[in-house]
């Protein structure tokens, strides 16, 4: 979720501190087309002062221009919400080229390690609600089938210990979720499709139950990764300690946020 802020001083700001952006969404997984939103996720350097605070908030910020997401992620927070599960985006991001010969290369060499119970369990969760919410008459309703079934393709894709964002290994996949999206496909052949991945989507969950319950998978991640994980964040964060002595003034909006929830 993301936190929406109109202050061009702190866009310009945040945007000073970035270390890395990418295109997110439909552009990550080649399914993009004419209609797709072009939205952006920033890494950024936190600065000393925020980090030295009480409040933390695993809300996104989020500037909107010229019809354009602009979304800010700190580097400490692009990391827990991927261990926590409550970004599937970052771990798409890690899992993709783009973030491949950058800046956050080293974490990119790290990616298998961020394969846990969590973000499995987000992934057939959002599925789960995106088939519940499937109206055939609905008008967003191919869009909202696509989003179902690379939901379940995804948490498939990390049960086996990898993910294929870009379908470059599978373009069965990538040509099924195109149909669906694109209207392609009769409504009654995506109803059978995601009626064929529901029940998959019910296996992989019991599957990945008894996973945990044998001690197969980490909620989080075993503490060697964690340790060395958080030892390699701390070396990489000092080497941007001029960024880190910039001034990023945004508490209020979590402090709001805590208080009110997120304004969208």
């Amino acid at each position: 979720m993301n936190i929406h802020f109109d202050n061009i001083e702190l866009f310009k700001k945040l945007t000073n501190n970035t270390i890395f952006s990418s295109k997110i969404g439909s552009h990550t997984y080649n399914l993009n087309n004419e209609q797709s939103d072009i939205d952006y996720l920033y890494v950024y350097i936190e600065s000393k002062e925020n980090l030295n605070s009480f409040m933390w908030s695993h809300h996104q910020l989020q500037y909107k221009k010229d019809n354009v997401d602009y979304n800010f992620t700190s580097i400490q927070s692009f990391i827990r919400n991927m261990l926590t599960g409550d970004s599937t985006i970052n771990l798409e991001i890690l899992f993709s080229d783009a973030i491949d010969d950058t800046k956050l290369h080293w974490l990119y060499e790290y990616r298998k390690g961020f394969i846990n119970y969590n973000i499995i369990k987000s992934y057939l969760g959002m599925a789960k609600r995106d088939f519940k919410m499937l109206n055939k008459k609905d008008k967003n309703f191919n869009k909202k089938a696509s989003h179902f079934v690379r939901g379940v393709i995804f948490a498939q894709m990390l049960l086996e210990g990898d993910l294929d964002v870009s379908f470059k290994e599978n373009k069965y996949l990538l040509s099924l979720l195109s149909n669906i999206k694109n209207n392609n496909m009769s409504t009654i052949e995506i109803l059978d499709t995601c009626s064929t991945y529901e029940t998959l989507m019910n296996e992989l969950r019991k599957t990945l139950n008894d996973k945990l319950n044998n001690g197969e998978i980490t909620k989080y991640g075993d503490a060697i990764f964690l340790s060395k994980l958080d030892e390699t964040l701390k070396y990489f964060v000092k080497t941007y300690e001029d960024l880190s002595n910039n001034e990023l003034n945004y508490s209020t909006l979590f402090y709001d946020s805590l208080e009110n929830g997120p304004s969208y």
